[in-house]
């Protein structure tokens, strides 16, 4: 009896649907993107609202879900003619036809009586009813029907292929939040408001868009069809489409075009040879073919006459074709070297110079592959033999860095266009290469422009490289941006932004921005266990890592042999850990050189410094900038249970200059001042330990070989340049000979001996040029005899003096001097 009387309900109410507006309709042709509903303000009124309702997955919300304003609409109950005010003063009409009972209705326009639209009542099934059969007739296989009209499957594909090409493109055009006109595609073409119209058998029709987020394809651009056949396509003529990415190989199948216009989008890439097989096209009519204003690269197919590519953006060109273009177009004679690239451009695997006769291979990018050239007369060398491995791109093969990693293979690059992408990753034990576009371009430009963060700020490791025995392994050219480990998680063995264990990559090339790390275990930046890494020109600032006393450090390493070179570490601070430092070495024997500290602070803890070497560790120390190591512990370098050879470093303003701890150092060619924000001592030694320095500036003076206590004169300390003055003492007074062999360790300097401090003086003195204006002449006797006769002098003069470099300036240097001028 239930049953029953549900089913009377039911038809009652189908019954007092039929052939009214009011309810939910699907739109024909976007049916799982647009539902409009009409509503009655009053029961049983005419007058009422239009509501639409936008979907992306098909599933329909209520009112409140629906987007814009509603239009007012009136029914005219005598021919079923519907009014709606779309606002602004635009009123349209349209005569609505109900169908199949009342579930399908057209609406038609009133002067041509061509059907605008169809609906159909949400929860009809339109596409299986027999009644869907009589309202249109069918289109012929390979056409589709789109609104009442058939339209080549093929042609219709192809600018669906331009749309999809333009979104995956992902091409910046530094729109402003809210612009609706700005994106690619040219998001206006969607809207309701979009005046663009395609002509049909030479009926136009307007095609406003749907406004459902999308760009279809016959809202883009002007249209013209015959036949259901494309004949003329302008999207950048009188309307601009904003397309970009590639243009599609297969343009060749628009086979009954006559118009194409495509000037002043975004385009890039090559334009493919297949477009030469337009028959119906005059390539030299720029009313009819313009390619103009794009970011196509040469070589263009030879069908493009000049004046349809003019004011071409190639700056972002590349590849084997543009090269040989460029080549061939910049050869002056017959000996340049012109790349040789495939059908389909890409680089030939061998490459050879016909004029020196030499072969080698390269790879996918055409840069030449190391040990592979020889002379042709000798064999030519076996490229297809070589494994180079593949490149996977981000995002275009994959949206995301670890699904990347997931489908490479041992050898791969994982090559990281522009953008932002999330955390974390793992090299998954593979033999990969992962870098952005500094890979190829080396423009820092890249590095910054391709940003890792962390999507879950209590993931550590962030990134993961373990057990890789290969050499090759690669972490080049990104910025790790606002990263924060910080959750006490039970059993969590390490809070570790980049973790290395067993392995022996190249971390190269990163910036650290904005880091904290906070645990309560062994935690670092870069943390390496059982590795020969590589650890170059990167930049840590303003990062912090507090934890609850135990060993940490922003590069931390065990049972390691580092290379930590040319580094910045700035701006930072370490605390509530024990020991901790911003290079710490566990029982490694690492080599750390180049690199600058600055505004480095430590707090709360002992056993820290800049630099820390702990249990057995052996470290080579030259060249580096310590300044403002600041706080708790001991300023620059500490020593604990190790031992140190340390060199033209320079150390300013610490909290401390060396700290030996059961410890043993050798230093030469050192600057160790302290002041003006230092308070430690420049050298500190327990009763355990020593400590040699020789041809060094101490602040306080130190004994030892040739040490001073003087003024540096550094060309800027207040704008932290701390490169010598031409005057400076510390010019040529440090030794090359390091382990006092009697052979020289450091063969690179300029002038007679190495300069104390990080930074190597360019400063040639040449001998007999006493007053310094490159030219030897009377004016330097002069000079001479006045500090003979005991007028003062600076090291500099002296030292060009001094030419027979005995160490003494008397009357025998006059001679020789004398000798020169009168060219003896």
């Amino acid at each position: 009896m239930l049953i029953t009387v549900f089913i009377g309900i039911n038809l009652f109410c189908l019954s007092f649907a039929q052939d009214t507006i009011e309810g939910r309709w699907h739109l024909v042709g976007y049916e799982d993107n647009v539902m409009y509903q009409f509503v009655d303000t009053e029961l049983f009124a005419d007058a009422g609202y239009r509501y639409t309702i936008y979907s992306t997955d098909g599933t329909f919300g209520d009112l409140e879900d629906a987007g814009g304003s509603p239009n007012p609409y009136s029914v005219s109950v005598v021919d079923d003619i519907i009014t709606i005010d779309l606002f602004f003063g635009t009123i349209i009409n349209y005569q609505m036809n109900f169908m199949c009972e009342g579930q399908v209705v057209e609406f038609s326009d009133i002067d041509y009586g061509t059907v605008h639209s169809t609906h159909f009542r949400e929860g009809y099934s339109y596409e299986d009813s027999p009644c869907n059969d009589n309202i249109l007739d069918e289109c012929e296989a390979g056409f589709v029907e789109i609104n009442d009209l058939c339209f080549h499957e093929g042609d219709i594909s192809l600018i669906q292929k331009m749309i999809d090409n333009s979104y995956q493109s992902h091409i910046d055009l530094d729109c402003q939040d809210g612009d609706a006109y700005c994106g690619s595609p040219n998001p206006f073409m969607d809207s309701l408001d979009n005046w663009g119209w395609i002509s049909s058998d030479g009926i136009s029709y307007e095609m406003s868009g749907n406004g459902n987020g999308i760009v279809e394809p016959l809202e883009l651009g002007l249209q013209e069809w015959n036949n259901g056949r494309l004949t003329s396509f302008m999207c950048g003529a009188y309307i601009y489409c904003q397309l970009s990415g590639k243009i599609p190989d297969n343009i060749s199948d628009l086979t009954e075009i006559e118009v194409l216009r495509l000037e002043l989008n975004y385009f890039d890439g090559e334009i493919p040879e297949s477009v030469c097989e337009l028959e119906n096209v005059n390539f030299n009519d720029y009313l009819s073919f313009d390619f103009s204003y794009n970011q196509l690269c040469p070589p263009y197919p030879d069908c493009i006459p000049e004046s349809a590519v003019n004011y071409m953006d190639t700056s972002e060109c590349e590849g084997c074709c543009y090269e040989a273009f460029l080549a061939n177009e910049n050869c002056g004679d017959a000996n340049c070297f012109i790349p040789q690239c495939t059908e389909g451009c890409e680089w030939e695997p061998m490459q050879c110079w016909g004029s020196t006769g030499y072969c080698w291979c390269v790879d996918e990018n055409g840069i030449e592959i190391e040990g592979t050239s020889q002379p042709s007369w000798e064999g030519f060398p076996d490229c297809e033999g070589i494994d180079i491995g593949s490149i996977i791109n981000i995002p275009n093969d994959y949206l995301s860095i670890q699904e990347g990693i997931d489908a490479a293979s041992d050898g791969d690059t994982i090559l990281v266009h522009p953008g932002t992408y999330y955390g974390p990753i793992d090299f998954k034990r593979k033999n990969l290469v992962i870098g952005s576009l500094f890979l190829l371009e080396d423009d820092e430009l890249y590095i910054s422009q391709t940003i890792i963060m962390g999507a879950d700020t209590n993931i550590s490791p962030f990134v993961q490289i373990d057990g890789i025995s290969e050499e090759e392994v690669e972490l080049n050219g990104f910025t790790f941006q606002d990263i924060s480990l910080n959750t006490f998680a039970e059993g969590t063995q390490s809070y570790v932004l980049i973790n290395t264990i067993n392995a022996s990559p190249k971390i190269i090339n990163n910036r650290f921005n904005n880091f904290q790390i906070e645990g309560q275990v062994e935690s670092a930046v870069i943390f390496c266990s059982n590795s020969s890494s590589l650890i170059a020109n990167n930049i840590f600032s303003d990062g912090s890592i507090a934890l609850n006393y135990e060993l940490t450090g922003w590069i931390l390493s065990k049972n390691s042999t580092l290379t930590i070179k040319n580094n910045i570490m700035e701006n930072g601070y370490v605390g509530f850990s024990d020991p901790t430092g911003y290079v710490v070495s566990i029982a490694s024997e690492n080599i750390i050189e180049e690199n600058t500290f600055n505004n480095v602070s430590m707090g709360y803890c002992y056993t820290c410094a800049a630099i820390v070497a702990l249990d057995g560790s052996s470290l080579i120390i030259n060249n580096n900038l310590i300044l403002r190591a600041t706080g708790d512990g001991y300023g620059a370098i500490l020593a604990s249970e190790s031992q140190y050879v340390s060199h033209n470093n320079t150390l300013i303003a610490n909290n401390g200059g060396y700290a030996n701890l059961f410890s043993d150092g050798i230093v030469n060619n050192d600057i160790i001042i302290n002041y003006p924000n230092g308070w430690g001592n420049p050298v500190y030694l327990d009763a355990y330990s020593t400590i040699q320095i020789s041809y060094s500036n101490v602040e306080g003076g130190y004994e030892g070989v040739s040490n001073v206590d003087l003024n540096p004169l550094f060309n800027d300390a207040e704008s932290d340049d701390y490169s010598l003055q031409s005057e400076s003492p510390c010019i040529d007074a440090g030794t090359a000979d390091l382990d006092s062999d009697g052979i020289d360790d450091i063969l690179d300097f300029y002038g007679s001996a190495p300069d104390m401090g990080a930074y190597e003086s360019e400063y040639t003195i040449i001998l007999g040029d006493v007053n310094s204006d490159n030219e030897i002449n009377i004016l330097d006797v002069v000079l001479m005899v006045s500090f003979i006769l005991g007028e003062p002098t600076d090291e500099y003069e002296l030292s060009a003096a001094d030419i027979n470099q005995d160490g003494l300036l008397n009357i025998l240097d006059i001679v020789i001097l004398i000798n020169i001028i009168l060219g003896s």
